[in-house]
């Protein structure tokens, strides 16, 4: 057959070669992790929390899991609402199988707050928190998610996180208290 100046061949293809024209792709396996990152934060937060100085991310742990040296890491943080102001800290390097366990005050001294985003909610909202792992070049080489509850400033989020910070809501010099007291 010939159309406008290109050749076509149309042949039938019998059933019983049909094989030989069939084309097996293999998927290429998985890669090996790098390195793992875990993540531990409060599941509830509100603006008591932040203002008695109760660190929202509790702890991040990271461990690698590569066959030789990590180096020049950065672990990158940040939130949904942005509660968590974007946060990095520099690793110089993790041997293989080595963890560095960043605890509360070792979190505290590089995450940073946005208070006015509680102030600025009126309602709980649930939110994400993550964290990256990125090499040198801003390849990902672990991410962690976790989910937390935001509640506006004036909001209390129960007696299952934190109770001893009901005494945060406290307003000793509410109109509401001095009418108590009146008729006590």
């Amino acid at each position: 057959h010939c159309v406008t100046g290109v050749q076509t061949c149309a042949l039938p293809i019998s059933e019983e070669h049909a094989d030989t024209f069939r084309v097996e792709v293999e998927e290429p396996a998985p890669a090996a992790p790098v390195a793992a990152l875990l993540l531990r934060a409060q599941p509830e937060v509100h603006g008591a929390m932040l203002n008695a100085r109760v660190a929202p991310v509790q702890a991040l742990e990271i461990r690698s899991e590569a066959a030789e040296d990590l180096r020049d890491l950065t672990l990158e943080v940040t939130s949904e609402p942005p509660l968590v102001l974007p946060s990095s800290l520099s690793i110089r390097s993790l041997a293989p199988g080595e963890s560095l366990e960043l605890g509360p005050r070792r979190v505290a001294s590089f995450l940073r707050y946005d208070h006015a985003v509680l102030r600025s909610i009126s309602e709980a909202a649930e939110g994400t928190l993550r964290a990256r792992l990125v090499d040198a070049s801003g390849a990902e080489l672990a991410t962690a998610v976790e989910t937390w509850r935001v509640h506006p400033s004036d909001s209390w989020s129960g007696l299952g996180t934190l109770p001893e910070i009901l005494a945060a809501f406290v307003l000793p010099n509410d109109d509401a208290v001095q009418t108590i007291l009146a008729r006590a």
